[in-house]
């Protein structure tokens, strides 16, 4: 008879998989405007974008670098859509 234990069930996770892979996100419309976040990889954090459509071109919504010279302001943004 094989007994599990919790600690057998733990699975390590690498840090580097909460990361995006890519320096932006999928766009997602709410309610008709699509927004988006974007880094270059020299920014602290990352910048909201918006835009009318995906054709349409992007402008900063919202860029918490510019709140700070640390870079110690972020954007957290909780709840659903």
């Amino acid at each position: 008879m094989m007994v599990a234990t919790f600690s057998s069930l733990l699975i390590p996770i690498c840090s580097s998989l909460f990361l995006p892979l890519t320096p932006f996100t999928l766009p997602y419309l709410c309610p008709d405007r699509y927004y988006y976040y974007f880094n270059s990889g020299l920014q602290q954090q990352y910048v909201l974008f918006t835009q009318n459509s995906l054709d349409a071109p992007a402008t900063v919504l919202l860029d918490p670098n510019t709140m700070s010279d640390d870079g110690t302001v972020s954007l957290k943004v909780e709840g659903s859509v």
